[in-house]
């Protein structure tokens, strides 16, 4: 018969032997973790994975269009590192008009800057192949819940604050359509509807589901995204670290404008000048007041001239009267992108008599509308129609 031999017992202890395996299976990880950008720790016996990387978070904001200039410096979002490297930020800035200057599937919403992809569903779950979420210009990650037959799904973050509308057009036979914003459960259509959405905020997924095969701007049509924010720039932020790694992060930072209701006229009141130098300069302009409240002055904005949401105009006429002569100045503002103006007419009480007056005024006060007009033009005409985008 074979004899079986059997290894010789050392002396060592069997827990001498764990050591060194563990100090050999150390090294072999620190060796390949440094060609890796990613270290290792043994914590309660258990290796811990670190990702050597840069991390960016930030969040989506919102300024005054008053207030165009904050543009350049707000919203720096933070930035870390796992393993404490140094971190370069950079960031790239795209703007897009909104509101009344950009309706359709142009501007910010055009067809090229939705993201595309085809799905093949299987009953509600996606079976591409391909990650069933996609993180688009700093949305939030959503689901894709798909039919059994193939569609194609567009996706966009909402830029601003405000409400999507338009008509979805069934273009023949069953084709269903279908729209989600983030993890809402999907609505599904194939009959000709309009579509209006719940509040949304800058960030949110919007998401349009349609047949595969076909073009976006063929089923949808009056695609409208109504807000008060003029505009918005797209701030893409890069982490870069000194090897190279890096993260990323897309910012909106919503250009708000105000509305009509947030104008104010100011009040009558007295003057010892002459007419022709009782100018606003002196009687008080219309402000925009953000919070309604007059109290409050630190969100107050002087309205002295036509800005990029509002025409400004006034005219006076001196009155006279048993009580003495008065100036009527009517004050008009205008929202030019709802086409809504306001009127106000302020009375300017003049404590001068007749003989303060010029002589081509006193031969014409016996009437009560005597027109007087600046000396000359107090606003420059040479205010642009359309707003243009800033500079940063």
């Amino acid at each position: 018969m074979g004899s079986i031999e059997y290894p010789m017992k050392s002396n060592r202890p069997l827990h001498t032997y764990a050591i060194m395996l563990i100090m050999v299976f150390s090294i072999a990880i620190t060796a390949f973790a440094q060609g890796k950008s990613e270290t290792y720790s043994l914590t309660n016996s258990i290796l811990q994975e670190t990702i050597c990387q840069p991390q960016i978070a930030g969040q989506h904001l919102h300024v005054f269009y008053r207030e165009l200039d904050q543009l350049k410096s707000s919203g720096l979002p933070q930035v870390t590192h796992a393993c404490g490297s140094a971190v370069e930020l950079t960031s790239e800035d795209q703007y897009h008009m909104l509101g009344c200057q950009a309706e359709g599937l142009t501007n910010y919403f055009a067809l090229d800057r939705w993201s595309k992809a085809k799905i093949k569903g299987d009953g509600g779950v996606d079976v591409t192949g391909a990650p069933n979420s996609v993180l688009v210009e700093g949305a939030n990650i959503a689901q894709s819940k798909v039919p059994t037959t193939g569609v194609q799904r567009f996706q966009i973050a909402v830029p601003a604050e405000g409400f999507i509308s338009f008509d979805w057009r069934n273009i023949g036979g069953s084709n269903l359509f279908g729209m989600q914003v983030n993890q809402a459960a999907v609505e599904w259509t194939d009959q000709n509807t309009n579509f209006f959405s719940n509040p949304l905020v800058a960030g949110d997924l919007l998401t349009l589901y349609i047949p595969d095969g076909q073009e976006l701007n063929h089923y949808i049509a009056n695609f409208q995204f109504l807000t008060n924010a003029m505009g918005v720039l797209v701030r893409n932020w890069t982490a870069t670290d000194e090897k190279g790694n890096q993260d990323h992060f897309t910012q909106l930072l919503s250009l708000d404008k105000t509305s009509l209701a947030q104008v104010f006229f100011p009040s009558s009141t007295h003057t010892t000048q002459k007419a022709a130098k009782a100018t606003p300069q002196l009687t008080g302009f219309p402000v925009i007041d953000l919070d309604g409240n007059l109290s409050t002055t630190n969100d107050q904005y002087l309205l002295e001239e036509k800005d990029d949401v509002f025409d400004l105009s006034w005219s006076d006429e001196l009155i006279q009267n048993k009580d003495g002569f008065f100036l009527q100045r009517t004050w008009v503002v205008e929202d030019w992108c709802s086409g809504s103006n306001l009127q106000k007419t302020q009375i300017i009480r003049l404590e001068s008599g007749l003989q303060d007056l010029s002589v081509d005024q006193i031969d014409n006060a016996t009437g009560l509308n005597l027109r007087v007009q600046p000396s000359s033009p107090l606003f420059s005409d040479s205010f642009e129609d359309s707003f243009s985008a800033p500079s940063f």
